[in-house]
């Protein structure tokens, strides 16, 4: 993976008034009223979370253009749809919860083009989240 020092910016997100882009962080963390869900807490430290997270992504044959900070415990990929090969970007940072060897997550899943992506960023997000959360 490359390091990268340009990641998302995720209490500055900016959501076009479009249905093709998935937004799920902890409450407080993104302007108000545009994330799509309130993310879980997991009772992982963050940098084992981050670390799921990398390993995970190595397994993503459609995730490319992969960075990390492993300070910020950042993530960035453009992720190809399969059919068409659309280019979605995919910004994740992992947080710490309030308990203790706890943490959370913020991740933010668009389209490059397009109106509607019937789906697919929430699909995606969704997929991310049961990975990281089913161990």
């Amino acid at each position: 993976m490359v390091v990268m020092t340009r990641f998302l910016d995720f209490n500055a997100v900016k959501r076009r008034p479009r249905p093709n882009s998935c937004l799920v962080a902890p409450e407080g963390f993104c302007p108000t009223g545009l994330t799509d869900e309130i993310a879980p807490v997991i009772p992982v430290p963050p940098k084992s979370l981050f670390e799921r997270l990398c390993t995970y992504a190595q397994t993503q044959s459609l995730w490319q253009d992969q960075a990390t900070d492993e300070t910020t415990l950042q993530f960035r990929c453009v992720a190809r749809t399969r059919l068409m090969r659309f280019a979605d970007d995919v910004d994740i940072q992992v947080l710490p919860a309030p308990q203790p060897d706890h943490s959370t997550l913020a991740i933010f899943s668009r389209s490059r083009v397009g109106y509607s992506d019937l789906g697919t960023n929430a699909r995606r997000v969704g997929t991310i989240l049961a990975h990281l959360t089913s161990k």
